[in-house]
């Protein structure tokens, strides 16, 4: 594999991934929400931790689309 792939990913391969971190703490704060019945203020914390490492706006970004009205 060490010949195909040299650990490094350049500029162009990062924007090509395109991932959406907001949606992905939106689905992680859903499953902490449907599996564990955390709190608004628990799941933010989890998701902020260092454990998940979704930033702040991530964070709220989840938690408030998971308990909108």
């Amino acid at each position: 594999l060490d010949k195909f792939f040299d650990g490094k990913l350049d500029a162009q391969t990062v924007d090509n991934l395109d991932m959406d971190y907001m949606e992905n703490a939106y689905q992680k704060a859903k499953d902490y929400f449907e599996k564990m019945n955390m709190s608004k203020e628990g799941i933010y914390n989890q998701l902020t931790s260092s454990a998940e490492g979704f930033t702040p706006e991530e964070a709220q970004y989840a938690v408030d689309k998971l308990f909108q009205s």
